[in-house]
């Protein structure tokens, strides 16, 4: 069966040129609640894999997360968040002398510079989008202290071809994963209990 997939602008009805938030283009706080809006049953389960991504992209300083490179699958009147696509990395790259590579496509509580964004922008994108604060926070530490092993991982099983991408990813993943888990280390103890997302 054909599954038809539309990327969020589309979904938005956002021109292509203006993809990024730094153009006007949609904010992760619309795609929360298009998913919201859009999704059915699937609601939460959709919200939890998109913030996933939006953790996991800002982790990873994948500097092109803008809203062409999440989708939705459709089916009947509900939607699916499509699997993430077209990750990429500026961590094997030189920020000292392109400082695009220092920023995320969207931001995250008025900040998108990676390094920087604190528990107090989850918190603020939280209370935008009727998210649970803490429960953010506390998935952001659980990723952080697994994303540094599981791309290493990955790179290991496509050696000899990725070695070279490993040498210069993986040093600055683990040291943004490390700069994380001293950021989010208080929420650590509450993840077990608590929904990704809000009521």
């Amino acid at each position: 069966m054909r599954i038809h997939q539309e990327d969020v602008c589309q979904a938005l009805s956002v021109f292509p040129k203006d993809k990024y938030e730094s153009s006007g283009g949609p904010r992760a706080a619309d795609i929360v609640r298009l998913l919201r809006e859009t999704s059915g049953d699937r609601g939460d389960r959709n919200i939890k894999h998109f913030t996933d991504g939006l953790i996991a992209n800002y982790l990873l300083g994948a500097l092109d997360a803008h809203a062409k490179n999440y989708g939705v699958m459709l089916s009947g009147d509900q939607a699916r968040l499509a699997p993430l696509y077209d990750v990429a990395s500026g961590y094997p790259y030189d920020s000292s002398t392109q400082t695009g590579l220092r920023f995320a496509a969207m931001r995250i509580g008025k900040e998108s510079q990676f390094g920087k964004i604190e528990p107090r922008h989850w918190e603020r994108f939280a209370a935008e989008t009727g998210l649970d604060p803490k429960a953010l926070c506390a998935r952001v530490y659980e990723l952080a202290t697994i994303l540094p092993d599981a791309v290493s991982d990955t790179i290991r099983a496509e050696a000899p071809a990725a070695d070279e991408l490993g040498r210069r990813l993986l040093d600055k993943l683990a040291w943004m994963c490390e700069v994380a888990q001293n950021y989010y280390r208080d929420f650590d103890a509450i993840l077990p209990a608590s929904p990704a997302v809000g009521t």
